[in-house]
């Protein structure tokens, strides 16, 4: 960001700023906290282990076709996954609610997998185990129901047969005894099916359970690992974050921002003015020197025409540095030469007036009125100090629509007729949020400087104040930081 050409956008500041590289700590400590943090959950967490183990759903082939051996899997899938297979676990494993267990056909084969997750190897393994066991006999169970269905309505079935005449009778007896036989035949046949089903192993276990640790299982080193990385980039988003309310501290925070610092004045910007000690300061004082270095600076060359510079807070929590700082530039000048210092700022806050107990409505600026004649001479409208060589133009009945009204008509030939009388000129304007009035005045002004409190003002506030200056019109000539611990080495002149 610039102030050197008027009408120019300032350019954004880098990204890395002599600050920005101050805050590699906060990176690196937030990174040692994340890893740290890391370790720790990880540490936390216990060891995963899964153990599996698959079951040959088809022994013996022969004895039943793919699409049974389909359902089959299908319906142990179904049974090892839901309740029933929920309860044979518990039945069978102790701590079953911190196991958990599934299964799976292994691809197009006869193959059934059974797996179990758990916090240990032994529960893991015993888990599987048991799994492939309840599967197992699930199934066995399955074909002695089945067994002994077949065996009871074949006995039904046989009774039923033996109940009617073996041959003659009526057309209903013989078609029963026919229906009869058919379903004889058919059952002996499942029957005798069916027994050697019972008297085959149904289900045979291909491997035994292997546990292994799970992929997701604690990991000291990934959980530092992902914590310092985590907590670098929190590191980063703060330094960021912060770097949105950065606050200048000192004029050396101006040049890392590309903005020209006019300098730094010891003063505090407080409420109260001894005017006894700025009547006597001596021209070695600190703030004498700072201050005039920031005059010089602003106002490089008197020349012919008596200079003229605004001084503007930047925000209105600075007004009482900015009021400050034109009151120890105008002492300044006054040295120089006679200065008058307009109190444009307190028709906001009774400051600089009152420095000087002059009451609210001595006659000032929102008295001048160029419609009712000429401006009275520079001598008529202006208050000695006690101070050699400075006055004080106050900003009259208070009212800051007066004085706006006031300043639309008589800005331009106020600072002429003071102009005319010889007399340097320093305007302390009103803050940028609070009033436009510091425009007209800033338009006519060969200098305008911007007042920033260190540690207070914000680096945000800095830029949006110099670019809406800039975008009216007017070129800042700089930035003066007031109440910075820097200020005191400008002053002794220490400072480049």
């Amino acid at each position: 960001m610039t102030t050197t050409t008027a009408g120019a956008a300032p350019p954004s500041r880098p990204l890395l700023d002599r600050r920005a590289l101050r805050q590699w700590p906060v990176v690196l400590g937030a990174a040692v906290l994340g890893a740290v943090a890391g370790v720790l959950l990880q540490l936390a967490q216990a060891d995963t282990w899964t153990a599996s183990t698959r079951i040959d759903m088809a022994p013996a082939q022969s004895l039943s076709s793919p699409d049974q051996t389909d359902r089959l899997i299908q319906a142990e899938l179904l049974y090892l996954t839901g309740p029933a297979g929920a309860q044979a676990l518990a039945a069978a494993v102790p701590d079953a609610a911190d196991v958990a267990l599934s299964a799976r056909q292994v691809g197009l084969t006869d193959l059934l997998e059974v797996q179990a997750t758990a916090p240990s190897r032994d529960a893991a393994e015993g888990a599987a185990t048991a799994g492939a066991r309840a599967v197992e006999e699930h199934v066995r169970q399955g074909v002695q129901e089945r067994l002994t269905s077949l065996q009871q309505e074949f006995s039904d079935v046989s009774g039923r047969l033996a109940a009617l005449p073996a041959s003659g009778g009526s057309d209903d007896v013989r078609l029963e005894r026919a229906s009869l036989q058919a379903q004889y035949d058919a059952l002996l046949a499942s029957l005798a099916q069916a027994r050697v089903a019972a008297s085959s192993p149904q289900t045979q276990l291909v491997d035994g359970a292997a546990a292994l640790v799970a992929q997701d299982s604690a990991s000291p080193a990934r959980g530092a690992a992902l914590g310092g990385l985590l907590g670098a980039v929190v590191g980063l988003a703060l330094v960021l974050v912060r770097r949105r309310v950065w606050r200048v501290d000192d004029a050396e925070d101006l040049e890392a921002l590309n903005v020209r610092a006019l300098g730094a004045l010891p003063t505090s910007g407080s409420e109260a003015v001894d005017l006894a000690a700025l009547r006597d300061r001596p021209a070695g004082d600190p703030v004498e020197s700072a201050a005039r270095q920031v005059a010089g600076r602003l106002l490089p060359v008197r020349g012919r025409v008596a200079p003229v510079a605004v001084v503007q807070a930047l925000e209105a929590g600075a007004s009482a540095a900015a009021s400050s700082a034109a009151l120890d530039i105008a002492v300044a000048l006054a040295r120089q030469g006679p200065t008058v210092l307009v109190c444009a700022a307190d028709v906001y806050e009774r400051r600089i007036g009152r420095w000087f107990n002059l009451t609210d409505d001595a006659y000032g600026l929102a008295d001048l009125k160029l419609g009712q004649g000429a401006l009275p001479p520079a001598a008529e409208i202006l208050q000695p100090t006690g101070v050699s060589g400075l006055f004080l133009l106050p900003a009259g009945k208070p009212g800051p629509r007066a004085v706006d009204l006031a300043e639309d008509n008589v800005a331009g030939p106020l600072l002429q007729t003071l102009r005319d009388a010889d007399l340097s000129v320093v305007v302390d304007a009103p803050s940028a949020d609070r009033s436009v009035l510091v425009h007209r005045l800033a338009a006519l002004a060969p200098a305008v400087a911007l007042v920033a409190l260190a540690g207070r003002t914000r680096v945000d506030v800095l830029e949006r104040g110099i670019e809406d200056l800039t975008a009216s019109g007017v070129d800042p000539a700089g930035v003066v930081v007031v109440g910075s611990a820097g200020a005191r080495r400008i002053a002794l002149g220490k400072h480049r």
